[in-house]
């Protein structure tokens, strides 16, 4: 294959993605839709501990903006970038600076340009998460931190299920049982692989946390969730200590905290 129909086949491939996340933008999956989504606590927890003001925070993936208001809230700039010009645009409409770029290739920032990078619930859309992993490590300071999460596909319901046939990509409700090749989750990370990830795109100190354990991350309840009782969706009714405790059984969520830089940060996986 020649290399101009190796680039050909690459710009076609792309222009596919862009199509597919702007209508995921603009319409959403079925009746399901990703904008207006609130912050999980673990994001507000990992924000108020990197967070300091004057720092410039880059989000990556940046989606509508929904962690915008807590950034500027603690003193820090902001700067969002997404693949979609609607979710650009609806992270503009929060007050907050956000600009369009293919996160997958070279993000349009100086080297060490940033204090903390934001990637919550971005990896698993990638097709090459460790360029974009590499990437952020040079516009990030020698001391800065890539603060994120992914979905735990280790955990127990994803287990049983695929012990009964299925597969839960756990993309949105619309598509997670019903529909999965249609998902926009293309990568699935447990604890071990995650951790390699990391240390393959260079970054050489990480922290990975489980998220704690709540009903509405169970595939029936998840796609129920705008019908399901508040207190049942968003809790754990006494279990949640389980995703601290057993994280990779019980996490729905896998939280991480990483460095490249002269911080004595010790690598603290379960």
């Amino acid at each position: 294959m020649s290399a101009t129909t190796l680039c050909s086949a690459k710009a076609g491939f792309r222009s596919r993605a862009l199509h597919y996340y702007q209508a995921y933008w603009r319409q959403g999956l079925g009746n399901w839709t990703p904008g207006n989504c609130p912050a999980r606590p673990e994001e507000l927890r990992l924000l108020q501990r990197h967070l300091r003001p004057g720092m410039t925070v880059l989000d990556v993936g940046c989606g509508d903006g929904r962690l915008a208001g807590k950034v500027l809230e603690l003193g820090a700039n902001y700067v969002g970038v997404d693949l979609a010009f609607e979710a650009a645009a609806a992270c503009r409409k929060r007050g907050a600076v956000a600009c369009v770029a293919d996160v997958e290739e070279s993000l349009p920032f100086r080297e060490a340009q940033f204090h903390v990078v934001l990637g919550f619930e971005l990896l698993e859309h990638l097709f090459l998460p460790e360029r974009c992993l590499s990437d952020i490590r040079r516009i990030l300071r020698p001391d800065g931190w890539l603060v994120g999460s992914v979905p735990n596909i280790a955990f127990w319901p994803n287990r049983l299920l695929m012990a009964c046939g299925y597969f839960n990509p756990g993309g949105s409700p619309y598509t997670s049982l019903d529909a999965p090749w249609r998902d926009p989750h293309l990568r699935f990370f447990t604890f071990p692989t995650l951790r390699r990830l990391f240390r393959d795109a260079g970054f050489t100190q990480c922290r990975l946390t489980g998220e704690h354990f709540h009903w509405s991350a169970l595939p029936v309840l998840y796609r129920l969730a705008d019908r399901a009782p508040r207190r049942l969706a968003g809790a754990g009714l006494g279990l949640g200590w389980l995703g601290r405790l057993w994280p990779t059984l019980f996490a729905p969520h896998i939280y991480f905290e990483v460095q490249h830089g002269r911080s004595s940060l010790a690598s603290h996986v379960r």
